[in-house]
């Protein structure tokens, strides 16, 4: 039986992708002061999704269908205009990241949904969707481009590190221009530009980046093996994890002891694994993934092959569980509670950036 609070999630985030969707268009009005080409953006036709008798999640699925395509290149352009044009002296690089910016509020609305909507379904006869803090969090969202912060969690990459100090990660990962954060300003900062590095649990090290860990690659990267266990060499044990379930981009790695025992990376965007070291872990193996890449044969695969293959591959959830397993998820991190400071700043190369307000 479908809950309440299942209901209210899919419709609070069909809503929000009306809502990103629009933004965008302003920015694009507000930066070539031209109105696009679509009359009013197609906002009628889009708003008559959801006017329409149909479960949310018939309409969820149907904005979902219409954005992630595009909003999928979007992603991967501002990721490497960051890198080519750090000053953003470009329209197209200033497009782009202001599309980032609001990015940031578009992640904080799907923690809220995951956080304090979602696991209402678990709990028979919950009142959580009545919950004021449910409604008082969306309202401070779509209020402002940064609002309040659910943490770390979704469409972001981080660090995990058990034996060193904000300030010892924050050295070897070279940051520049930093500056003393509370949790709250430091992980909505890490979701715009730049890296935040604190330690808000007594036994773990958090560093956490959505563009800018590692700066200017990713696990796709033949590069980011070395980079990993360099920064071991200097941390001790380290782990990495990424999730984007826009391009479908999902890696998790470790490096133990100096070696780096585990490595997986899938992207969905290049329809491939490009990076599988060691052997499926023990939670892998019980989640069903990391033990798939594009075998021999692949190109002769037909359908069913293919649908196969795709089945098998992680998503955002299994990220998830796989860092809770080798030691923490952002998830569970308590953000309301965290009181130590962290550092945030820049990876050599990468300049900060004012935030546009438009």
């Amino acid at each position: 039986m479908i809950t309440r609070a299942l209901v209210a999630g899919a419709a609070w985030l069909a809503a929000e992708e009306i809502q990103h969707a629009n933004t965008f268009d302003r920015y694009v009005r507000a930066l070539t002061g031209i109105e696009p080409r679509a009359y009013k953006a197609l906002f009628d036709e889009r708003l008559e999704v959801v006017r329409t008798d149909d479960h949310p999640y018939v309409k969820l699925v149907a904005l979902c269908c219409s954005a992630y395509v595009g909003e999928s290149v979007i992603t991967i352009f501002e990721h490497r205009t960051d890198n080519l044009d750090p000053r953003r002296t470009h329209f197209f690089t200033r497009l782009l990241h202001t599309h980032g910016l609001d990015e940031v509020r578009h992640v904080q609305i799907d923690h809220v949904a995951m956080k304090m909507i979602y696991p209402g379904h678990r709990r028979p006869r919950t009142r959580l969707i009545a919950d004021p803090r449910v409604s008082t969090t969306c309202d401070d969202l779509q209020g402002t481009a940064t609002g309040g912060i659910m943490g770390i969690g979704y469409k972001t990459s981080w660090l995990a590190v058990q034996d060193a100090a904000p300030e010892e990660v924050a050295d070897a990962l070279g940051l520049q221009h930093r500056h003393i954060m509370d949790w709250v300003g430091g992980t909505s900062a890490a979701y715009r530009q730049g890296v935040f590095v604190a330690r808000p649990v007594p036994d773990w090290t958090i560093a956490h980046s959505r563009i800018h860990l590692p700066s200017g690659s990713d696990a796709t990267d033949p590069r980011f093996p070395a980079w990993l266990q360099t920064l071991s060499t200097q941390l001790g044990d380290v782990q990495y994890f990424a999730t984007d379930r826009i391009g479908e981009y999902h890696a998790w790695a470790k490096v133990e002891s100096g070696e780096l025992t585990r490595a997986y990376c899938y992207s969905g965007m290049q329809g491939d694994v490009p990076l599988h070291l060691g052997e499926p872990t023990e939670v892998e193996r019980e989640l069903g993934v990391g033990g798939h890449w594009l075998e021999d044969g692949w190109q002769e695969w037909q359908e069913p092959e293919w649908d196969a293959w795709l089945a098998a591959m992680p998503r955002e959830g299994d990220v998830m569980r796989i860092a809770e397993r080798w030691g923490i998820c952002p998830l569970d991190i308590p953000d309301d509670s965290v009181d130590p400071p962290g550092i945030y700043g820049f990876p050599s190369g990468v300049e900060p950036c004012c935030r546009s307000r438009l």
